[in-house]
């Protein structure tokens, strides 16, 4: 209770860098993910954590190509999303699938993929301990 009425009055006095902090850190990761992927269909499956629709989405992809609906730029752009996606959300690609990304990733798309879950826990401790200091 005493900290909350610390914190409490460090905002009324107009200290508000635990919440600066927090949105700069947020900011950052929408910076990072705009900046990796391009489709926002993508995207949004991408952050809802749902592999199974992007796997339907990258079937759907496929056909299209096949049936001459969609440009092989567009279509390799957006597969390279879709599989560094399901990548980092840890669904198992298929060879011709690791291959396929290794040809064609961004650079933003590899340094997307290469931060790993402990890269992002890494964050959260530092933002917890800035928290911390900013109770005291």
């Amino acid at each position: 209770m005493k900290e909350f009425e610390v914190t409490l009055k460090n905002m009324s006095k107009g200290n508000l860098t635990l919440v600066s902090q927090l949105a700069s850190v947020q900011l950052a990761m929408r910076a990072t993910v705009s900046k990796a992927f391009q489709t926002p269909e993508i995207i949004k499956l991408f952050a809802k954590n749902q592999p199974k629709q992007l796997r339907v989405k990258l079937n759907e992809l496929e056909r299209d190509h096949k049936l001459g609906k969609i440009e092989g730029d567009v279509y390799t752009q957006q597969v390279t999303e879709i599989l560094s996606a399901l990548q980092k959300l840890g669904d198992q690609l298929t060879e011709s699938e690791k291959e396929f990304l290794g040809t064609n990733m961004s650079a933003e798309l590899k340094t997307f993929v290469a931060v790993d879950n402990s890269g992002a826990q890494i964050n959260t401790s530092s933002v917890t301990s800035q928290i911390e200091n900013a109770k005291k």
